[in-house]
């Protein structure tokens, strides 16, 4: 007899050892591609089986008409589009392999991609990040920094549609990469032939032109924000 589980079942479980109570639904589950392209009816069977594999520990008859009934629908589930989309798996008692409707294994890699994009929140519009990922980054580089940083990778994603692996390290390896090289790039300061700072005696290195007037700064006073541009 075939019957189906729903992938990641631990994810859904609180009790290891008895029927659980209740069961987890992420809140990144309103972000997931898989999730939003099912049909409306399609996501609301899809949390009644999760439901009711929690009954019956995610040992479900293959069986669309006594799903139906089991979980009080007027329609039968769509069994292959949940299975298509990686929800739930089908398998035979004393099967090990597991097998989608249509007869194409599910590769574990797949599986485990599964487990790790329904952890993760998407920031902006393309960055991919887990709850620990993000106060990592937080932690490392302040709000300030982190929403620059996503930023970049943000439009950096959008505009070439390149695919990465892991955002979290992508912006780390940007880091690194890009850490130094920013810090040989920094401009050297001669004085201005001339002009003495508008704050002391000393020779003027920097020309301020923002304003109406312009106005000239040593090393020493010139603005903060600019003087990380300098060496």
């Amino acid at each position: 007899m075939d019957y189906l589980r729903v992938v990641n079942w631990e994810k859904f479980q609180q009790y290891k050892d008895r029927e659980p109570k209740w069961i987890k639904v992420y809140r990144s589950l309103l972000t997931k591609y898989e999730f939003n392209k099912l049909p409306d009816i399609s996501k609301g069977h899809l949390v009644l089986i999760w439901l009711l594999a929690a009954q019956l520990n995610n040992r479900i008859p293959h069986d669309a008409v006594w799903i139906k009934e089991q979980i009080h629908s007027q329609k039968k589930p769509d069994i292959k589009a949940l299975v298509s989309a990686g929800f739930i798996e089908l398998y035979s008692e004393g099967e090990e392999a597991v097998r989608n409707c249509t007869d194409v294994y599910i590769d574990k890699s797949r599986e485990e991609k599964i487990r790790e994009e329904i952890e993760k929140n998407i920031y902006m519009e393309f960055v991919k990040l887990t709850d620990e990922e993000h106060s990592k980054l937080l932690e490392q580089f302040g709000e300030a920094g982190l929403k620059e940083r996503l930023a970049a990778l943000n439009d950096y994603i959008g505009s070439r549609g390149v695919k990465y692996k892991s955002h979290y390290h992508t912006i780390l390896a940007w880091e690194r990469k890009n850490g130094p090289q920013a810090a040989q790039k920094k401009t050297k300061l001669f004085p201005i032939s001339g002009k003495k700072c508008s704050q002391c005696p000393l020779p003027a290195v920097y020309k301020d032109s923002g304003g109406a007037y312009d106005f000239y700064y040593c090393a020493e006073h010139m603005p903060a924000k600019v003087k990380a541009k300098y060496e």
